[in-house]
């Protein structure tokens, strides 16, 4: 009787044994199958990590290649114009113009002979020799902008002169026209700056001369004849 009861124990003890063994291997199965699992997705996402970083060095790249982008005259700005490209008497030409018209005005146009283009600054200055004074500018003629020349180009400003009913005339039949200069040579110290060059003497188109008097007047320069004339 004890043989057989040790018997059933170690039968009972060895089937327990395989029972935990059984177990242990398809937990320690189970665990291997879950960390190949965890290694595989970490693997991807660090390969896609990886794409991108590529696609973003590629991206990066493209742009400091050195490949030239289009840009819009917006983005550009103003072009800076190049010092002292005033307009000057020794590339230009200046002319009095009847503008045969009802209104008692003539055209003082000056064309650009020069090779590149030139900037006139504010109005010229008119002088009347009979006179001995300048003509007073009408400030409401200010252009909005600098007025700029193009070779081969000419820019006009209005002298209003005196109706036939006015009252104190005389007639002039050449006038002094003085061009305001960005870089002007001052003849005392030497210096550059802004100062004016001239004057060159314009002949009346007509030849009773120009008929002036205290209210006549010139106009800032303009960019078309159009301009000058409204």
């Amino acid at each position: 009787m004890r043989t057989t009861a040790r018997a059933t124990r170690s039968a009972r003890t060895a089937g327990t044994a395989r029972k935990n063994t059984a177990f242990a291997v398809a937990v320690l199965a189970a665990l291997s199958l879950s960390l190949t699992a965890c290694d595989s997705g970490s693997g991807d996402g660090k390969a896609s990590g990886a794409d991108q970083g590529a696609a973003g060095t590629g991206g990066a790249g493209g742009s400091s290649s050195g490949e030239k982008t289009a840009t819009t005259p917006g983005d550009r700005g103003p072009a800076p114009r190049a010092a002292g490209d005033g307009c000057t008497l020794a590339t230009t030409k200046i002319t009095l113009e009847d503008t045969s018209g009802s209104a008692p005005l003539v055209l003082l146009k000056i064309t650009n002979n020069g090779g590149t283009a030139c900037s006139l600054l504010g109005a010229p200055v008119v002088s009347d020799p009979t006179t001995g004074k300048d003509l007073p500018t009408a400030e409401n003629t200010r252009p909005q902008s600098v007025v700029r020349v193009g070779p081969a180009r000419s820019a006009y400003a209005a002298i209003n002169l005196a109706g036939m009913d006015a009252v104190k005339t005389h007639r002039a039949k050449t006038l002094g026209i003085t061009l305001t200069a960005k870089n002007a040579k001052n003849a005392e110290n030497g210096k550059t700056g802004k100062g004016t060059d001239g004057p060159v003497t314009v002949k009346s188109p007509g030849a009773a001369g120009l008929l002036l008097n205290a209210d006549s007047h010139v106009t800032y320069w303009q960019n078309t004849l159009e301009d000058a004339l409204s």
